[in-house]
């Protein structure tokens, strides 16, 4: 199922299958438009399991729709070391980039905020 939202605040719900994935896709390239997808999960740490079910999320979609391939990459900004590592071993094998990214605890945005989305 996808969800569409026009300029005018309307917004639509229809099935789609693998098919119309694939020239979505091809269609956004040839026009010019990103056909990318980078899903970021942010935390800074103790919540191992709900970052691991949002990825796990999206490896569903994934074996759903396996037109998205490589269109796809989840990206963990997190403050826990530990949680690093444990995703680095859990998603090694992934199909679809999983990639971990470790933010200092003293990280402080140009705005002096502790916004951790805003660290890449």
């Amino acid at each position: 199922m996808v969800v569409k939202a026009s300029a005018h605040k309307h917004v639509s719900r229809e099935d789609i299958d693998d098919r119309q994935v694939a020239n979505a896709l091809v269609s956004a390239e040839r026009s010019g438009n990103t056909h990318r997808f980078i899903i970021q999960i942010t935390t800074k740490g103790g919540a191992l399991a709900v970052v691991q079910r949002g990825i796990d999320n999206v490896l569903a979609g994934m074996a759903r729709y396996p037109a998205f391939g490589s269109a796809i990459s989840v990206e963990i900004v997190t403050e826990d070391l530990d949680e690093i590592a444990v995703l680095n071993t859990l998603y090694s094998s992934a199909p679809i980039p999983v990639t971990p990214y470790l933010l200092p605890n003293d990280y402080r945005t140009p705005r002096v905020t502790r916004a951790s989305r805003l660290a890449r």
